[in-house]
């Protein structure tokens, strides 16, 4: 298959591309392993992208990468990000799309998808109507109107799952795929030699959290 995928480039502080940063990079590298041939579209929001190699060599040239920064005035970095995407979906006119990373993207993705009557799949790494993007007058609907019209959704979470279903009815199939590690990088240790390194206590249990600290994260469970 032919399968076109529009992420945002920057998220988590980091560089989709530049960094191959979790799950927004081994998506698409994924799927071209398995023997497809993709191309990911990048928008970047920060300043002016690095410098990358568009054939990621890690996939036997078959991922490809295209990156449009959004500049200070927004409108035309959109127009040739826009002009970007339509040109690829006439030329290398992919079977699927993929979108994801923020409700822009989703929002987009559905559009994208419409305009060449072709079906699209959203993947969700988190709840992004929580985002401070969604705010954006008419954003917020756009985002629910595309996965209720999206023709696959994945969720990072079984908890996202749910609040997906219930509140936007999506009419295609709707499942969890949960994000991992890379398990040549990250492998168990000796637990007391791991805590004095880091200089953590050698108490029985010790509980850690990352990201925000608000009720839409649904920190209060980690409270209790």
């Amino acid at each position: 298959m032919r399968i076109l995928c529009l992420f945002k480039r920057r998220y988590m502080r980091k560089d989709l591309i530049v960094d191959r940063y979790a799950r927004l990079y081994e998506l698409p590298r994924a799927l071209a392993l398995a023997g497809h041939d993709v191309i990911g579209i990048c928008l970047n929001y920060h300043g002016a992208g690095a410098a990358f190699a568009p054939a990621d060599a890690r996939t036997a040239g078959r991922l490809h990468w295209r990156s449009f920064d959004l500049g200070r005035l927004l409108l035309p970095g959109l127009w040739r990000y826009r002009q970007g995407v339509m040109g690829a979906l006439q030329t290398f006119r992919p079977h699927v799309l993929i979108g994801g990373s923020d409700a822009l993207h989703v929002a987009l993705t559905h559009d994208f998808a419409r305009r060449c009557a072709r079906p699209y799949v959203i993947d969700l790494y988190d709840n992004f109507a929580s985002f401070g993007l969604a705010r954006i007058p008419g954003l917020a609907a756009a985002y629910r109107r595309a996965l209720h019209h999206a023709d696959g959704i994945t969720c990072v979470s079984d908890p996202l799952r749910v609040m997906v279903q219930d509140t936007c009815a999506p009419r295609g199939p709707l499942v969890t795929l949960e994000s991992t590690i890379d398990a040549t990088r990250f492998v168990p240790r000796d637990r007391a030699a791991s805590r004095a390194r880091v200089g953590l206590p050698a108490a029985p249990w010790l509980i850690g959290t990352a990201g925000a600290l608000d009720a839409a994260r649904g920190t209060e469970v980690l409270y209790r």
